[in-house]
């Protein structure tokens, strides 16, 4: 006789949020490495003010890069995020053209790449061509890259411009690993922010990558920020009134009257003793307060017990 065990199957893995809660499993938070040595950079506040100037500086960048290669050139989405030099790496096709750059006198080295079809493309309109998209990707001549370097020079003039940085900035190209291979100009957990916008040119289109890091960018952004608290208006200074106990038994005369109406001389002449003024039964609620010598409330006339009172109703100033 031959006993079977059953084994029954295992129960749902049970998962908990931060707070030690029971969640479902298909709404349970992922869990994400956290890197100590590369902290985040930039608040979700900073991200979304820099996309903005972002979005500004490839306008200014569309209209230069027109003017240079006499042709439109249109850039679309922009992208701009904080991410690793593995993952800025990992975003970029082998076939690009990728030059390392540095900026005096900022310290660290930045990458920027442009997919072969638009280098391509760039460079035969340099060279006078239609610019028309390139079909057959070749490597390029030292000549040709060297005028991409030009090019790709002005596009790093105009993004380093854009944050009003307190010294002349001088980027210069160190070289490029062409449309194979990438330079290794960082460790791989080196913290940098990508700037990626989408650009068209006579038919080729692809991302313009710029990838520079945190040690070149945060003195450019504590100048952008001096910039920006500088362009905002001066708050008024609001003095908050001090009181001194010296002031506590100082007496202040308080007056009720009304402002009844006006009478001619001939009027005021026959006034005597047993003449009545007829007033409007509306004055109850125009009494003046006056404190010291300055009239300060509006009030209405009453009885409170057995004494005439004023209800303050509203201030005059």
């Amino acid at each position: 006789m031959t006993a079977e065990t059953q084994t029954e199957p295992a129960g749902p893995a049970i998962h908990l949020d931060p707070l030690g809660n029971r969640v479902a499993a298909e709404i349970c938070p992922a869990v994400r490495a956290y890197d100590f040595r590369n902290p985040v950079m930039l608040t979700s506040g900073q991200l979304a003010q820099l996309r903005e100037l972002q979005a500004q500086f490839a306008r200014q960048l569309a209209t230069r890069l027109s003017l240079v290669l006499k042709l439109e050139c249109v850039l679309g989405k922009v992208g701009f995020s904080e991410s690793t030099f593995a993952e800025f790496r990992g975003q970029i096709s082998e076939r690009s053209y990728n030059c390392t750059f540095k900026a005096e006198p900022l310290r660290g080295l930045g990458q920027m790449t442009l997919p072969a079809s638009l280098a391509s493309t760039v460079v035969d309109r340099l060279l006078g061509g239609p610019g028309e998209a390139q079909t057959v990707e070749r490597e390029l001549t030292e000549i040709e890259c060297a005028l991409l370097d030009d090019m790709m020079v002005q596009v790093l003039e105009e993004w380093f411009n854009q944050w009003g940085y307190e010294l002349a900035l001088q980027p210069t190209i160190l070289g490029g690993q062409r449309f194979s291979g990438f330079t290794q100009s960082s460790s791989k957990t080196a913290s940098f922010v990508h700037l990626s916008i989408e650009m068209t040119l006579g038919g080729a289109t692809g991302p313009l990558s710029l990838c520079v890091p945190e040690v070149m960018v945060e003195p450019l952004l504590r100048s952008f920020q001096t910039r920006q608290e500088k362009m905002q208006p001066d708050k008024p200074v609001v003095r908050e009134p001090n009181w001194h106990p010296a002031f506590e038994d100082v007496l202040v005369p308080i007056t009720a009257h009304w402002n009844a109406f006006t009478l001619t001389l001939a009027e005021l002449s026959s006034l005597e003793i047993g003449s009545v003024l007829p007033l409007p039964t509306s004055i109850l609620e125009q009494t003046s307060i006056v404190v010291g010598s300055e009239e300060k409330f509006i009030g209405t006339v009453g009885i409170e017990g057995e004494r005439i009172a004023v209800s303050i109703t509203s201030a005059t100033r």
